[in-house]
């Protein structure tokens, strides 16, 4: 038996007082940036910004939070969750008066990339700590805390309407919703649970390994074909390699799916990019997608020509 098993029985107080520290810093998450988007239209005036300028700087937002996205594992590895997530959460609150307060196009989509990229950061990191305090639990109650987060982006929400209904100067209400979350985080965090976080026993990643590999089969192809996946090599589509046509008779190919196929294998670190043309096929309005050996192509007669990229494994 591992000796990071699940402890059973009711939690301890620490680990209750780390459960509702960690709700509070997902509602102090959902509830910042959900104060500056009822404000979009007062910083499109103020800079006087077209949609298109506009609708290309808020893109900025999501392109920080992939790349950022990217690197939180290896910070939360290094300093802790818990560190992590305090420190992401003053540093997203401060960077909302950077958004309210930019001076031009370009400072805009800057500070909204910021915005996006140390939200990430304090997302996963926040997602690890309530992972921590599960353990403690013995009990899923993740979800109660993505709870909190969905009600602190309506409080949030309802703040920014609220400023820009009564008329509130951007910057002013942006700074008082940056202070009050700082100081949110500050009070709760000495009640987060410290230190490093524990690598998966044994135990757990035998049991996570089946789950990635279900999440990567989920991804390989969008309408499902009866297979089972080989996530040591990426071949080409075959008419004679029953394992290939299965893959390649799948009413619907997925955009995931090379990448689905690197996820299963990325404990190995032997996946390269590749990129090339296959051979597909579609099955008839009504066939299924399901394998049945080589002489199913000759009913299948839609072949055709497909360039896909992605990680080869």
């Amino acid at each position: 038996m591992s000796s990071r098993s699940v402890p059973s029985g009711s939690p301890d107080r620490r680990a209750r007082r780390a459960r509702w520290a960690t709700a509070a810093m997902f509602a102090t998450n959902g509830a910042v940036f959900a104060n500056v988007v009822p404000r979009y239209p007062d910083i499109v005036a103020r800079l006087h910004l077209d949609e298109a300028a506009f609708g290309t700087a808020v893109a900025g937002y999501g392109l920080g939070a992939v790349l950022a996205g990217l690197v939180a594992a290896a910070l939360v590895n290094r300093f802790g969750s818990a560190r992590v997530a305090v420190g992401g959460t003053l540093a997203v609150a401060a960077n909302l008066v950077l958004v309210g307060a930019a001076p031009s196009w370009l400072l805009l989509a800057l500070a909204l990339a910021l915005a996006g990229a140390l939200d990430s950061v304090t997302d996963i990191s926040e997602n690890a700590q309530g992972l921590r305090v599960e353990r403690h639990y013995g009990r899923s109650i993740l979800n109660s805390m993505h709870a909190t987060w969905s009600i602190g982006a309506v409080v949030g929400g309802a703040m920014g309407s609220a400023a820009a209904g009564l008329g509130v100067p951007l910057v002013p209400h942006l700074a008082v919703a940056a202070a009050t979350a700082i100081a949110l985080a500050l009070l709760v965090r000495t009640r987060l649970l410290p230190g490093p976080d524990p690598d998966p026993s044994p135990t757990a990643a035998a049991v996570a390994r089946p789950r990635r590999a279900a999440v990567a089969a989920a991804g390989d192809c969008w309408a499902g074909c009866s297979r089972s996946p080989s996530w040591a090599r990426w071949p080409k589509a075959s008419r004679t390699s029953p394992r290939r046509g299965a893959r390649s008779t799948c009413a619907r190919t997925s955009a995931l799916r090379p990448w689905s196929a690197a996820w299963g294998s990325w404990p190995s670190r032997d996946c390269r990019p590749s990129a090339g043309w296959s051979a597909t096929v579609r099955s008839p309005p009504g066939a299924t997608a399901r394998w049945r050996g080589p002489e199913q192509h000759s009913r299948l007669r839609r072949w055709g020509w497909r360039w896909s990229w992605g990680p080869r494994c």
